[in-house]
């Protein structure tokens, strides 16, 4: 009987430990899905603020006064905040410039890593806007 006691306790605190844990994941998810929605929110604001005649100063101006942290790539110089680079896609590799910047959407806890969004205004060779791309993230930058 002592047995049958112990089995059945063993069973229920197995029973109770696995809900905690699909409990906590499912509270994840929903926390990610909340802070995910708020990233897309905020490309979408800067998609429609983006005009084709847009600068890289614009760009920089747009994410200053949304409270986005620019990202300065090269810290000796004055428009280092001007990242350079290729990008290769379908084979094909083009060079593209950008001003980057981001915003920390939640501090995170016990239960979530934190998240930042980064937002990320890509430019043509000659300085013309191309797009805005967005990006999350679980760490701070430097």
């Amino acid at each position: 009987m002592a047995t049958t006691n112990r089995r059945r306790w063993f069973i229920v605190g197995i029973l109770v430990l696995l809900g905690a844990v699909a409990a906590g994941n499912l509270f994840q998810f929903i926390v990610k899905s909340h802070f995910e929605a708020e990233a897309h929110a905020w490309l979408r604001h800067a998609q429609r603020s983006a005009l084709a005649d847009m600068t890289y100063d614009d760009a920089r101006r747009w994410l200053d006064s949304h409270g986005f942290g620019v990202i300065h790539w090269n810290p000796h110089d004055d428009r280092g905040w001007i990242g350079q680079g290729e990008i290769t896609s379908q084979g094909s590799t083009q060079y593209r410039s950008c001003v980057q910047g981001g915003r920390q959407l939640t501090s995170g806890n016990i239960l979530w890593d934190p998240i930042w969004v980064d937002l990320t205004f890509i430019f043509h060779r000659d300085g013309a806007f191309d797009r805005v791309e967005m990006a999350t993230r679980s760490f701070a930058i430097p």
